[in-house]
């Protein structure tokens, strides 16, 4: 490993440690999420994650062009959003502690619910960013999921943990591709990244006035799946078509997350 990756491991520790510290203790964990307490009155925001190809909405197993011009689908699509902030002039509110967001998934059958939106409740005030992180801080990564119930988005009913690493899965994407464009889609990809390196936080300046006479908004974080492989650097999906935890091949996994991360955008 380069002296570049391990700067930048160490500086990602750093920050996901002093995040890790406004966590809540294992005792309290469980009743951290949900709800947090909010003080007095609040507001009622949806928080809600869209992804597109090319422009359009993700679709399971519908085929979309990467910038290649190779045909693609996605067959999952999922992540961890952990720590959301409301902050003003520096003061920031904790409001989320983890949520799991599903964008794509041919095992949830549960189309009643909104996999894609996370609820928030805002104390009522002015607020001038928006933070959130993907992934989980080193607290909430080093949990048991057997320890959560079935619904909640940390236990083992997700199938997000890592037995083998004792660690979970923070960004899941899976599909296939035809990189010989061939007509046929036989290469297939899987990426899921993790580990405490992966962590990656995100802040939005947004202007938010909340009253009893504006108690309601919607927040749309926007990303395109291409992004996450040509985004601010390039995947040679073809050379590296999975990551799934080798320490060896770490890039792949900061490559996913970096695009990620560049990718995402509040409107």
């Amino acid at each position: 490993m380069n002296m570049n990756t391990v700067s930048k491991i160490t500086a990602i520790l750093m920050l996901v440690t002093s995040l890790a510290l406004t966590s809540c203790s294992k005792e309290e964990e469980m009743g951290c999420w949900p709800p947090l307490d909010v003080p007095g009155d609040s507001a009622n925001v949806i928080m809600i994650f869209n992804a597109t190809t090319n422009g359009q909405p993700l679709e399971l197993l519908k085929n979309f062009k990467d910038p290649l011009g190779r045909t693609m689908q996605v067959e999952l699509l999922k992540f961890y959003v952990s720590n959301v902030f409301v902050s003003f002039n520096g003061a920031s509110t904790l409001l989320k502690k983890a949520a799991l967001v599903i964008l794509v998934d041919p095992n949830v059958t549960d189309t009643t619910k909104k996999h894609n939106e996370i609820a928030l409740k805002i104390p009522y005030g002015n607020y001038d960013r928006i933070t959130f992180s993907v992934g989980l801080d080193v607290v909430q990564n080093a949990g048991d999921p057997t320890k959560y119930p079935s619904a909640h988005p940390l236990s083992i009913n997700q199938n997000t943990y890592w037995d083998a690493w004792g660690k979970y899965k923070f960004f899941m994407i899976e599909g296939k591709g035809d990189w010989d464009g061939d007509g046929t889609l036989t290469n297939i990809y899987g990426y899921h990244t993790g580990f405490d390196e992966c962590y990656r936080s995100i802040s939005f300046e947004k202007m938010l006035t909340l009253d009893a006479t504006n108690s309601n908004e919607t927040l749309n974080v926007n990303f395109e799946v291409n992004d996450v492989f040509f985004g601010k650097d390039t995947l040679d999906m073809k050379l590296h078509p999975s990551w799934h935890g080798d320490i060896n091949t770490i890039e792949t996994a900061f490559i996913i997350s970096d695009n990620f991360q560049e990718g995402l955008r509040l409107n």
